[in-house]
């Protein structure tokens, strides 16, 4: 029992994976018995720190967007025709359309394509746009982590009636963007 202590005690510290991965081995502890005997229950001491990283594991996984920041705010600079938005992405499909203005040769590697985003409005800073969710496009080298798109601040310009929204099937396209994870990684 004295190293399942210590292996449940060490995963305290560690990243959220490792949570899950403590709690998934918690929940199948058990306490010694005798041959012939059936198991025992594990503790309540055991149980209580089950139910513990159970919650801090939930918890991680929500979204903790209050209010606007001020200072991610402040790096990103929309024209009148830009809308300014909080959301917290539901989904990210990539198109595997890119600029055919980069690749002139049939030779070429693209390096960025179009991904389309499917995310939640958690506030609208510039508009009165009245939809719950918001469907744009990015062209990007690569998919950004959840840390980043959990709590995500876009600026997106309209492109409806334009060949790429018939393209990728949206009506805005990100122009650019802020996240509290670029404040927090420095």
């Amino acid at each position: 029992m004295s190293f399942q202590k210590n292996v449940c005690n060490k995963a305290v510290s560690r990243d959220h994976q490792t949570v899950l991965a403590f709690v998934r081995r918690c929940a199948h502890i058990r306490t010694k018995s005798t041959p012939g005997q059936r198991p025992a229950t594990p503790s309540v001491k055991l149980q209580m720190r089950f139910i513990l990283f159970l919650c801090l594991a939930l918890s991680a996984c929500a979204t903790t967007y209050t209010e606007p920041d001020s200072e991610l705010l402040s790096k990103l600079n929309p024209s009148h025709d830009e809308i300014l938005l909080v959301v917290k992405v539901k989904s990210v499909k990539y198109t595997g359309l890119y600029p055919s203005t980069n690749c002139k040769s049939d030779a070429c590697i693209p390096v960025h394509f179009w991904y389309v985003y499917e995310a939640e409005v958690l506030e609208r800073l510039n508009t009165n746009l009245e939809n719950k969710n918001i469907s744009f496009a990015n062209l990007q080298h690569a998919e950004y982590i959840d840390d980043v798109t959990r709590v995500w601040y876009v600026q997106l310009k309209d492109i409806s009636g334009t060949r790429l929204s018939q393209d990728l099937g949206v009506s805005y396209r990100l122009t650019d963007h802020a996240s509290p994870y670029f404040k927090k990684s420095k």
